[in-house]
């Protein structure tokens, strides 16, 4: 690798720099589909949309649809708008708690999906279908397709009455005839379906949103000390931070340096503060770049990448786009995980601290081994995980059929 470890373009980034790297072929793959023509996706915030759906949306696009976003504006409302779609601002629907606050978000998704009229309504993320399948009542010709990008908080504190009540919401959704479930992993698909909160007849399992191979691969640049450990996600705690920070403290030498990516994410209540990552600087254990828009960049300059997630995941895309460029991961033994990486990464316990210090310094000091997984890893990725690989499942799953154009 380099040794000039200047911060990615964009990191801290303004909001016209955010633009998905996908969306160009996932365009080109829907000109050669028709499909509905007005299709609304619900997302949590905005910026989720655009690392998460906005290549779907794009391919929608180019199938002939008219697309709008409905989603929390965090300050990316304009790169939405610039890449062609509209934008609707909903209030933060992410923490909404209180029977009065749900009913009142739920009420502004339903005005403005009765506005639209769309033929299709993509719910991504838990906060977005619990608040958006009321509306799936009122609108019985319109496909609503709940996305399940890991179980998270629907599976959560059962025996609280807020999470009986969200599992209440879930299921009540699950029975409309119009609402489909999409899964991320078969494990989901099997507990939803056997816990009565998803139809088996209307789910359907795709892994993960899919990425442009050919965007996302090696550069071949040459490997050197320090060896680069990155982190890379949102910063709470249930995604590994405190495990990769403890993990830089114990496996820290000369030939390593620690990098932490992501943004502080006030909207979850066991968010990482500012003070917290400042603690972490000052003591010498890692370095933090901040929010990044260009990730195939940082990962072009990224030896490792370590994914101590405890947060139920679906397939992770950081692990996807990793594996893809063919960087060595280490992550968490969990069920998403595995469906990324399979034999082609180091898992590990995710409350196995050791383990993962034991893996991190085995890699650090042998770069043929971080080849060789670095080589299956892209292996898999373009056998299982390529963008038209997934758009053409979604496509068949929401009535979309191959034109001649």
């Amino acid at each position: 690798m380099t040794n000039q470890h200047s911060p990615p373009t964009g990191a801290g980034y303004a909001t016209t720099d955010f633009m998905p790297m996908d969306v160009d072929r996932a365009g080109r793959f829907g000109s050669s589909w028709s499909g509905p023509r007005s299709v609304v996706f619900v997302v949590n915030v905005d910026r989720a949309f655009l690392s998460h759906r906005a290549s779907w949306a794009a391919a929608y696009a180019g199938a002939g649809a008219r697309v709008t976003v409905l989603a929390q504006d965090t300050g990316y409302a304009r790169a939405i708008r610039e890449l062609g779609f509209g934008f609707v601002a909903l209030p933060g629907t992410r923490e909404v708690s209180g029977v009065t606050a749900q009913i009142a978000a739920a009420a502004q998704i339903l005005r403005h999906l009765l506005k639209i009229r769309p033929q299709l309504v993509v719910l991504s993320a838990t906060a977005a279908y619990v608040l958006g399948w009321p509306a799936a009542a009122f609108l019985p010709s319109t496909r609503f397709v709940r996305v399940v990008a890991g179980a998270g908080r629907a599976m959560s504190e059962p025996r609280s009455v807020a999470g009986k009540v969200l599992r209440l919401q879930i299921r009540v959704g699950g029975w409309l005839r119009n609402v489909w479930t999409l899964f991320q992993i078969e494990p989901d698909l099997e507990l939803f379906c056997r816990s009565g909160l998803a139809t088996r007849s209307r789910s359907r399992l795709i892994r993960g949103t899919g990425i442009d191979v050919e965007v996302w691969q090696p550069t071949g640049i040459t490997q050197t000390t320090p060896v680069r450990v990155v982190f890379a996600s949102r910063l709470f705690r249930e995604k590994g931070v405190d495990t990769f920070v403890e993990i830089a403290r114990r496996a820290g030498s000369s030939d390593a340096e620690f990098l932490m990516y992501g943004g502080l994410d006030s909207g979850v209540t066991s968010n990482v503060s500012m003070e917290e990552v400042v603690g972490w600087e000052s003591e010498g254990l890692l370095m933090y770049r901040g929010e990044s828009s260009d990730m195939r960049s940082v990962l072009a300059d990224t030896d490792i990448l370590v994914f101590p997630t405890r947060h139920p995941e679906g397939t992770p895309r950081i692990l996807i786009e990793a594996a893809a460029m063919g960087v060595p991961v280490i992550a968490a033994d969990q069920a998403g995980c595995r469906a990324v990486l399979g034999d082609a990464g180091v898992l590990v316990a995710a409350d196995d601290v050791e383990g993962f210090v034991s893996a991190v310094e085995l890699l650090v000091g042998d770069p043929t081994e971080r080849a060789r997984l670095g080589s299956l890893g892209r292996a898999r990725i373009v056998d299982g995980f390529s963008l038209e690989h997934v758009l053409e499942e979604l496509f068949r799953m929401t009535r979309c059929v191959p034109t001649d154009r």
